[in-house]
């Protein structure tokens, strides 16, 4: 089933490189007629496999017309993929700062043979499936080596209905197939045609809740709300207003969504990556944003009753990354990929005009609209300078965040 799979994943137009052109791929139409042109005992497995996992009707009634004339002696295991039955329990495994969740579920097959499927959808990426992989172990037997794994209180191991679980991992696939460069594993996404298959025999119906879209009022309210605690007072000047919205423009249209919720992870991405990457403003002004963020980070987690040993690990990733974000906020920035490519674009725009201009025929020269950008700050960029200036914003979902910067397409 893994090698069926990671020939449908393949042959999927989602793993297509954006920048490759009109390069020629194989298709699974045309893939599927090189193992039907071959018959032996491995291509008839192989076609019996895939004609369980196909979403294509007419490509499944192809390959079921050139079964009917095999006879070729295959496992019940095989042969039974079309009974397949999804086991009722799914499980639902879970933190407390949030950074992701896992979802366990399985199917159990005619000949008894069992399939248990463990996804992760990361939160900090926009809730996509950064990692999945299916073992041939009952899903009972999983979730109780699963439930081992919890060390604590801040983890959680439940039952959760199967069609909002199944809409999650579908909206989660389907956004992680957007990203480029792709999320990459030892086991996804060549596993992916298998989740889906797996996915597809749980119940329908279920809704993934909507990320929520936070108001310029609803942040405002945070800021004061947060400025007027005993966390905020001694901050409550205008440069670190200033500073917090863009904190909050981070915290709400980007990593997890959630203005209150600050992991080492999120630590890191906003650090590491994002404020000196999106904030443009003087190194003295910047250089208060990690005070800031240890007082907001503080009264995020009181307000959550988050335990004081994950908020001092919280806080002990802001002592890890100041350094290298002081450092950042001193030197030379590379301007935001958005803009690199925007450039590019602009560019070769500018390429094709000069090549118009020269033709001789002017009577017939197309007349060209495009026009050289002005040297405008960079898209979803902040340029601050005694106070903030919004010029572009990013909404959660538009592109991962993070080191290696992986683009939705």
């Amino acid at each position: 089933m893994a090698v069926v799979s990671g020939f449908l994943e393949i042959t999927d137009s989602r793993i297509r490189d954006p920048f490759a052109g009109d390069e020629h791929r194989t298709s699974l139409a045309e893939l599927v007629e090189t193992f039907v042109a071959t018959s032996f005992t491995e291509t008839t497995a192989t076609l019996t496999a895939l004609r369980a996992m196909v979403t294509d009707e007419v490509l499944a009634a192809r390959i079921g017309r050139e079964l009917a004339a095999r006879r070729h002696p295959l496992p019940a295991w095989l042969t039974g993929l079309h009974q397949a039955r999804i086991e009722p329990d799914v499980w639902f495994l879970t933190h407390v700062l949030g950074d992701g969740d896992d979802y366990l579920f399985g199917v159990t097959l005619p000949s008894g043979h069992s399939l248990s499927a463990l996804v992760y959808v990361d939160h900090n990426l926009g809730g996509v499936v950064k990692d999945a992989f299916v073992v041939s172990e009952r899903v009972d037997d999983m979730a109780l080596k699963l439930g081992s794994t919890i060390d604590g209180p801040d983890q959680s191991l439940t039952r959760t209905d199967g069609a909002g679980a199944r809409a999650v991992m579908e909206r989660a696939i389907d956004h992680g197939s957007r990203l480029y460069p792709p999320l990459e594993s030892e086991s996804w996404p060549m596993s992916r045609p298998l989740v889906e298959w797996m996915l597809r025999l749980l119940p329908p119906g279920g809704i993934a809740a909507e990320a929520k879209e936070w108001s310029d009022q609803e942040m405002a309210g945070i800021a004061d709300a947060f400025f007027a605690s005993a966390f905020g007072v001694p901050f409550d000047r205008d440069d670190e207003r200033s500073l917090l919205e863009s904190v909050l423009w981070f915290g709400t249209g980007y990593a997890t969504g959630d203005p209150f919720r600050w992991s080492p992870v999120t630590v890191a991405m906003l650090l590491e990556d994002w404020f000196p990457r999106k904030v443009v403003a003087e190194p003295s002004f910047l250089a208060r944003l990690p005070d800031l963020l240890r007082a907001y980070i503080r009264y995020c987690h009181d307000g959550k009753g988050i335990r004081a040993a994950l908020t001092e690990e919280t806080l002990a990733a802001v002592d890890d990354c100041e350094p290298d974000y002081q450092e950042a906020i001193r030197s030379a920035r590379s301007p935001d990929p958005a803009a690199l490519l925007a450039g590019m674009l602009a560019a070769r725009a500018a390429e094709e005009c000069a090549a118009l201009s020269t033709r001789r025929d002017h009577a017939r020269r197309p007349r060209c609209r495009c026009r050289r950008p002005a040297p405008a700050a960079e898209p979803g960029r902040r340029s601050v300078a005694g106070g903030a200036l919004r010029v572009g914003r990013h909404r959660r979902g538009h592109q991962a965040r993070g080191p290696g910067d992986a683009r939705r397409l």
